[in-house]
């Protein structure tokens, strides 16, 4: 009598990350715009670190074109998150799609390439806002081979400072409009406290404690028990005047 034995034999697949010093962005002529193009090479599963985009520019296409397929994938520098890669990024079919990333309208390909037969190999990045975070590019090698790395890119400087101006004309603005009105507090007396209401839902919170301690001079303030009271009070059009009156 014989015996076979079945020996079951587990491939596991990794896929290892590296930056390839010879082969990087350059964007040094920053504001004014630009382009480039170089040459990567993958071995067959590698993930291949392509180079950085940092903050400031706008209008950034960047295209890989290779008879092989290789699939370009997007990161988020300080987070690692998966903008673009396939299966976890936030962008990941096969056909175009675009998506907002921390306010920044990305575009991608898809991973079918330019969707012929063998096109595998030739997608596209396309950012259309100013960049406002670093990220990184990648490419992954599902066979050994090589890509060109095609990049342009329309300006930045003067675009990421309107940006800043804009914000921070916002949180100005905010600010201005959350302070009371001269016609709000017009009719205050000196050392008048003024409340202002919640603008969505025009109510306005009182809080207010009762304390007690056992020397006036020398002595610690403590709430009491019970003592801590907020009541949220709804306003009519006009103005109106409270107090707060003990009972007998």
């Amino acid at each position: 009598m014989s015996s076979i034995f079945c020996v079951l034999c587990i491939f596991v697949t990794l896929v290892f990350a590296h930056t390839h010093a010879a082969a990087d962005f350059d964007w040094s002529s920053g504001g004014d715009g630009g382009s480039g193009n170089f040459i990567i090479e993958t071995e067959q599963q590698e993930l291949v670190v392509v180079g950085e985009i940092p903050v400031g520019l706008s209008g950034i296409e960047i295209s890989l074109a290779s008879t092989d397929d290789v699939d370009i994938q997007l990161y988020d520098k300080a987070t690692d998150t998966a903008i673009i890669a396939w299966p976890d990024g936030i962008l990941n079919r096969p056909a175009m799609q675009r998506a907002e990333y921390e306010g920044v309208a990305i575009e991608y390909s898809g991973y079918n390439g330019d969707q012929t037969l063998n096109g595998r190999g030739n997608e596209y990045i396309k950012i259309l806002d100013t960049t406002n975070r670093p990220l990184i590019i990648k490419a992954l090698g599902y066979t050994a081979g090589s890509a060109a790395v095609n990049y342009t890119w329309i300006g930045g400087g003067e675009s990421i400072r309107i940006a800043q101006l804009e914000a921070l004309l916002a949180q100005v603005t905010a600010e201005r409009d959350a302070r009371p009105t001269l016609a709000e507090v017009q009719d205050a007396r000196a050392g008048s406290i003024v409340l202002v209401a919640d603008r969505e839902n025009n109510e306005v919170t009182l809080s207010f404690k009762v304390e007690e301690t056992e020397n006036l001079k020398q002595g610690t303030w403590r709430t009491v028990q019970g003592g801590d009271i907020s009541l949220k009070v709804a306003l009519d059009p006009g103005n109106k005047f409270m107090r707060i009156a003990l009972g007998e």
